[in-house]
């Protein structure tokens, strides 16, 4: 079980803590701007705190640290909002859908 915490104003911009069975065991928190445990954790903790389901962060946090996470600057600030998070949960709906579809469909 790995615990961090994470400030967001649906929070109050007050510390929260994530403790949800996670593989993830860095124990340096959060990170970004490259594809490792630290965004890893970051990634996990973002989708955890916009859709409040463990199994939604669990399944997605790689596709999400690789696509978003890996790619914010290290050397400026930048801004994730829940509207962005939740269109890339959007997203990977409708390519999982369309995987689910074209596998399923005998003349492809």
């Amino acid at each position: 079980l790995q615990h961090s915490e994470v400030s967001t104003p649906a929070s109050g911009n007050k510390k929260v803590s994530l403790a949800i069975g996670s593989p993830i065991t860095n124990r340096s928190g959060f990170n970004w701007g490259y594809a490792g445990s630290g965004p890893s954790q970051l990634a996990l903790a973002l989708l955890y705190d916009v859709t409040r389901k463990a199994e939604v962060a669990l399944i997605a946090h790689q596709g999400f640290k690789h696509d978003v996470i890996a790619k914010l600057p290290t050397e400026e600030d930048w801004q994730l909002t829940s509207i962005q998070i939740e269109n890339w949960i959007e997203e990977l709906k409708v390519k999982v859908d369309g995987w689910i579809k074209d596998t399923m469909d005998s003349t492809a």
